[in-house]
């Protein structure tokens, strides 16, 4: 198979034509080889229009669809000489594309497994400016912040104070809250003390273990 055909292909046909127009975005995407960040079983899909699983015997944790990647990633445009936390890191894919954008990226997984797989991955494709750490994802990486750019891999239920506190001032953070085709992208900026965001438009991407909300305890009559 053309990876690299395929690999211009999906840049074309999905990327471009959700106005993903950022040319740094697209060059990041047309260099950053998918099918390197995937189960072998599924690299010959790996330029699909969809989400992929990172490892064959463990579905916890999969890639969201390029499309819907590139969007978020061109809404955080990320400066290129921060620091970048990015809460999720399935594969490692999602982290060599922004490896590409910024100056460094730190990167938090909660599965073991997941995050080892993205570190041999990384460092077999050559990309030093990543740091992937194990640990709660809902943390972050605490010792590491401040942040200027944040970025979550894929959705969750609200955003966490422990999160948006790892946020310099002035920086920008984006997160899919909400679950299906329901869900929204929200951006999100630090103005001194106050963190604040909004709705910019709906996106499905896998859920993130970890940020679910908790049901109310209800007592019955």
């Amino acid at each position: 198979m053309d990876f690299d055909l395929a690999r211009e292909t999906m840049v074309n046909s999905q990327i471009r034509t959700v106005d993903v127009t950022d040319s740094q975005v697209i060059a990041a995407f047309l260099k950053i080889r998918r099918e390197a960040y995937i189960a072998p079983a599924w690299r010959e899909i790996a330029y699909c229009d969809g989400e992929l699983g990172v490892d064959e015997m463990n579905q916890s944790r999969v890639l969201p669809s390029p499309a819907a990647w590139a969007r978020l990633v061109q809404l955080l445009a990320p400066t290129s000489d921060g620091k970048l936390l990015m809460i999720g890191c399935a594969g490692g894919y999602g982290a060599a594309i922004l490896a590409e954008l910024v100056h460094h990226v730190v990167a938090i997984e909660a599965d073991r497994d997941v995050a080892n797989t993205a570190k041999s991955a990384l460092r077999a494709n050559g990309v030093a400016n990543v740091d992937v750490h194990h640990g709660a994802m809902a943390a972050g990486v605490p010792s590491d912040a401040p942040f200027a750019s944040i970025i979550f891999e894929g959705a969750i239920d609200a955003l966490p104070a422990s999160i948006s506190a790892q946020l310099a001032p002035g920086g920008r953070m984006v997160a899919v809250v909400g679950r299906g085709r329901t869900a929204k992208a929200h951006l999100y900026r630090r103005q001194e003390a106050v963190v604040s965001g909004q709705a910019m438009f709906d996106v499905a991407v896998p859920t993130l273990a970890g940020f679910e909300t908790q049901p109310a305890f209800e007592f019955s009559a």
